[in-house]
């Protein structure tokens, strides 16, 4: 090899380059009604919970549509945007701790969560009776693929202190099936 030859450092470069007006935000999906389907299904470790764990549930959009913007501007997001919603797969510290204390149910119950995706992939009403002893305990890769509506909000992102970072976000508030949206 030459010793003529001299590699530049190309990080070095980059300090030379103005990105101020680079746009870096990701596009979100406006406040509606969503067709999602299951793309895919994770165990991963909880942040919140040490020692526990959340099903990581990526949905992907059967649609396109318009892009939210802050700023009114046009924006568009294509079929098979990705959207994420953890389930955690166990009680809280506060579920703990009423359950410690002698109640007979938690105020949150983290099976809710998977009971109202059950409701959705089964169309399923939850406020019958007799439709809730039809909820399948159910192997999570059954419901690849499967096409639910996800109601999605637009929420600004919290820190660990739960203060606002002024970072918008989507979140999925709630599943039906699609005949019923």
């Amino acid at each position: 090899m030459s010793e003529e030859l001299q590699l530049a450092d190309p990080l070095a470069a980059l300090g030379q380059v103005d990105m101020s007006d680079v746009d870096t935000s990701m596009p979100l999906l406006p406040a509606a009604l969503h067709r999602v389907r299951i793309d895919d299904i994770q165990i991963v470790p909880s942040k919140k919970t040490p020692g526990g764990f959340n099903a990581l549930i990526i949905f992907k959009t059967v649609d396109a549509c318009r892009a939210h913007t802050e700023d009114g501007s046009e924006g568009q997001i294509l079929e098979n945007w990705s959207l994420r919603s953890y389930y955690p797969m166990q009680h809280n510290a506060k579920a703990l701790e009423e359950l410690e204390n002698g109640a007979d149910k938690p105020t949150y119950n983290y099976l809710a969560n998977f009971a109202s995706l059950a409701d959705a992939v089964q169309n399923l009403n939850p406020n019958d009776p007799a439709d809730r002893k039809l909820r399948n305990a159910f192997n999570p890769q059954d419901l690849l693929n499967v096409e639910v509506v996800a109601k999605v909000a637009v929420s600004e992102m919290k820190d660990d202190s739960g203060a606002g970072t002024g970072i918008l976000s989507n979140d999925i508030k709630s599943l039906s099936h699609p005949v019923d949206a």
